[in-house]
């Protein structure tokens, strides 16, 4: 008995404790025809074909070494495998099973591993989170976009904000010449100049 079963209609029961993940190698070797057949660690018969997957240490025909999840072959999708929970998985669902890609910075909610993103600099996005902070309109890849104290901004929201900063830099440039007895380099309208 493992500590984690599939259940009826559920991916594992609530028995299954997180493991440490296995990552490992898959090498496909051509059987030498002097050799003896080794056994396969997925069906247990000797393998008689041409080429065999090494895989945890372990000899396996080309067919049986799946994915758990997807029934996948594994030496088709790619040269790497994934152990977790006594299962043998393909990265996708290892990904999609046990993986995240860390925490949005709009919502700080946890983003699966397996679900497209945005990314600002070293921030992650949801799709659905990447919009502009002030007004929410979403950007698509390729819009123009602000990062501004890690806020999003849009093109208008970060020029509005910046002119706010502008004139009030220069109202305040303004008061401290008065202050100081300076003539006043702000303009004043025309007809308040006479």
């Amino acid at each position: 008995m493992t500590d984690c079963q599939k259940s009826p209609g559920t991916m594992f029961s609530p028995s299954c404790r997180p493991l440490s993940p296995v990552f490992a190698g898959i090498q496909m070797l051509s059987v030498q025809p002097d050799t003896k057949p080794k056994g396969c660690a997925g069906c247990n018969r000797k393998i008689k074909d041409r080429y065999l997957l090494k895989a945890l240490d372990k000899y396996w025909h080309e067919d049986c070494l799946k994915c758990a999840c997807c029934d996948c072959r594994l030496g088709e999708v790619g040269s790497t495998l994934y152990t977790k929970a006594n299962l043998i998985l393909c990265r996708r669902d290892y990904l999609r099973l046990f993986g995240v890609t860390g925490n949005c910075a709009a919502c700080s909610k946890l983003i699966p591993a397996f679900e497209m993103v945005m990314r600002a600099k070293e921030n992650v996005y949801h799709l659905d989170c990447f919009a502009c902070q002030l007004c929410n309109q979403r950007f698509c890849v390729g819009d123009k976009f602000f990062l501004k104290n890690n806020m999003i901004l849009c093109q208008t929201d970060y020029e509005e904000g910046l002119m706010k900063l502008i004139c009030h830099g220069l109202k305040e440039v303004g008061r401290a010449r008065q202050s100081a007895g300076a003539p006043s380099l702000l303009l004043s309208p025309a007809s308040e100049a006479s």
